[in-house]
């Protein structure tokens, strides 16, 4: 099979499985899908030939995307998509869990898209800021990281809201998504100013 591209095509066909394979395979460690690799590395290895270089490099025999390809914005479009998906998975997870819907689909999704838009919204004003995590929501939670102050010191007030560093760095903004078998349990929070 052949293929006729434009120079600016293949550069976009570069970046288009660039990403793909990033998804199918940035998470898998040694279980790689090994065929996409090698697409890959098919592709990039025409690089040198259309006057983009720059945009690969050898290493033990193979050829990959050079660093300075990857520092080019192109991981910045991917965290564009991580946090949308993101933050989409997430507020559909709250909403199923608000309507007990954790284990089936509703007849009707008017009202489960309601919910997810109220929990978009949220996300959208305040991002992690508003959510809290119950680590412990029984009453046998474990005491041993709360301590009183000596006597005569004044007592701490405990945060309101965003008690948990979700938000303070990149990393935080975008942890693993939490799955019903880790039971931790999101909670929508109103922060007062009491």
């Amino acid at each position: 099979m052949n293929i006729e591209l434009s120079e600016k095509e293949y550069r976009r066909l570069l970046d288009m499985v660039y990403i793909g394979n990033w998804i199918l395979n940035s998470a898998r460690g040694d279980d790689r899908f090994e065929d996409y690799d090698l697409l890959q590395e098919k592709l990039f290895a025409l690089a040198p030939e259309h006057g983009m270089r720059s945009l690969v490099q050898r290493w033990h025999g193979h050829i990959f995307p050079s660093q300075a390809y990857e520092d080019g914005g192109i991981h910045e479009a991917i965290a564009d998509y991580e946090d949308a998906v993101f933050f989409n998975i997430l507020a559909e997870e709250l909403a199923r869990r608000d309507l007990g819907l954790e284990d089936s689909d509703p007849e009707d999704f008017t009202e489960l898209n309601e919910r997810m838009e109220e929990y978009m919204q949220e996300f959208e004003k305040n991002g992690l800021g508003t959510i809290n995590i119950d680590l412990y929501p029984s009453q046998s939670a474990p005491q041993t990281a709360l301590t009183a102050p000596p006597e005569g010191e004044p007592k701490e007030e405990p945060p309101r809201c965003g008690n948990l560093p979700l938000s303070l760095g990149e990393e935080a903004r975008r942890p693993a998504v939490v799955t019903e078998r880790e039971k931790i349990h999101f909670a929508r929070t109103i922060c007062t100013t009491n």
